[in-house]
């Protein structure tokens, strides 16, 4: 017969909501599977980097440098898809910053690469990070989810709604504007707040609380709105979903290992755990008499 007797117990940021999408990102890039984890190393100092607030100056210089050493690597990666091209983004890449002539435009190549590691990896992994929380303080909704995986594409779209891992992004006014009685004159630089929106009381009931399928959650900002609407949208909610089913059905009783609350990282533009220990019971094998 079979019990849970034991306990197994891992950081989940670490163990798997990291490691997953930047493992898919970088599938889908073309970089080999021993790269990924550097890959996903690089992306969170670059995040440092562009959108923590104040730092120690060793902390800024170690992010900095983390963040060059992926772009040369990535220049090394485009210079050979150039002359060995592959059924991989990184030579689509190469393609599309290549001028008639056949002049190569390595630093455009490496912006978009470093875009879609950048993208393609902090935002997922803050996702599943935020949802597996939200999951684990209510385990009315985590319990409906394992009787049910199907329900995880709405607790997906609530956790976008709820916790949106792009809390704010910054724009420039095309042209004047007023919002709320404040003229923001053509050519200004604004920070949008898409959580906050996400939290109007106007448009969602009760935001704040944690209601996956709810009817008024379906026209949330977590993927922004118009032409800056994410193009990794469609790759994001079908991780979120596979991500979402199979980890809630392969841990049996999953649950926060400690009572100390979540430490969230402390950027600009991003919200995610920084790490999310969890328990869950292990099953043991025996015989009965």
């Amino acid at each position: 017969m079979a019990s849970f007797e034991a306990e197994g117990r891992a950081d989940l940021m670490a163990r798997f909501c990291g490691p997953l999408p930047v493992a898919v990102i970088a599938g889908i890039l073309g970089v080999s599977p021993t790269d990924a984890g550097r890959f996903g190393e690089w992306a969170d100092d670059a995040a440092r980097l562009l959108m923590s607030g104040h730092l120690p100056t060793d902390a800024w210089v170690r992010a900095a440098e983390s963040f060059v050493t992926m772009q040369h690597h990535l220049a090394g990666l485009l210079s050979a898809r150039r002359t060995a091209p592959a059924d991989d983004l990184l030579s689509v890449l190469v393609q599309a910053a290549t001028d008639p002539s056949g002049q190569l435009d390595m630093a455009k190549a490496v912006s978009y690469a470093t875009a879609f590691v950048f993208a393609g990896h902090k935002t997922t992994t803050d996702l599943l990070g935020n949802a597996v929380h939200l999951l684990l303080l209510h385990p009315d909704t985590l319990a409906a989810l394992v009787r049910d995986p199907s329900l995880a594409a709405a607790v997906v779209e609530e956790t976008l709604r709820r916790d949106c891992p792009v809390p704010g992004t910054s724009r420039v006014a095309n042209v004047d504007v007023a919002i709320g009685g404040v003229m923001i004159p053509k050519g200004a630089r604004v920070f949008v707040l898409l959580g906050s929106a996400n939290h109007d009381e106007a448009v969602v009931e009760a935001p704040s609380r944690f209601e996956p399928g709810r009817p008024d959650g379906g026209e949330h900002l977590g993927f922004g709105r118009g032409v800056h609407f994410c193009l990794g949208a469609p790759l994001a909610r079908l991780q979120g979903r596979v991500a979402l089913s199979v980890l809630t059905q392969r841990l049996q009783g999953l649950r926060l290992a400690s009572d100390r609350p979540v430490q969230f990282r402390q950027v600009t533009m991003f919200r995610g755990p920084v790490s999310l220990d969890v328990a869950w019971d292990v099953e043991v094998q025996g015989s009965s008499a």
